[in-house]
């Protein structure tokens, strides 16, 4: 039996993607990694500031569903580290480039022989 074909999609809500991307930061703040199934029943008991629920029952999600999220959010994590080494990979390039021209024209050679103002290579 195919599960993909029967499964429904699921869009997250605001609530649960903000609770989500909060747990998410903390995790790659301190540097621990968190446990989708730690988080899915955390998220049960999850209270607000009045002490009343954060999800309804059916809000609820389910571990894989958690981290599946925490997957793509840690992909996208990835891409946008890798985009700025990209940027600056470029900035290095451009900048050698440009110090590498500065010291070739520098270090030109006009005419190897002269003396005085008189160009011996030319008189000969």
């Amino acid at each position: 039996m195919c599960f993909k074909c029967c499964q429904k999609s699921y869009q997250f809500s605001d609530k649960q993607k903000s609770y989500l991307l909060a747990k998410f930061r903390s995790c790659q703040t301190t540097g621990r990694k968190l446990d989708a199934e730690v988080v899915a029943r955390e998220m049960r008991r999850a209270r607000g500031a009045d002490c009343q629920r954060l999800f309804q029952s059916s809000e609820f999600l389910t571990a894989s569903q958690i981290a599946s999220y925490f997957s793509r959010l840690n992909a996208a994590a990835r891409q946008q580290d890798l985009d700025e080494l990209d940027i600056q990979a470029s900035e290095e390039e451009t900048n050698f480039t440009t110090a590498r021209d500065v010291a070739a024209t520098a270090s030109q050679i006009q005419h190897p022989i002269t003396y005085d103002q008189f160009d011996l290579c030319w008189m000969a």
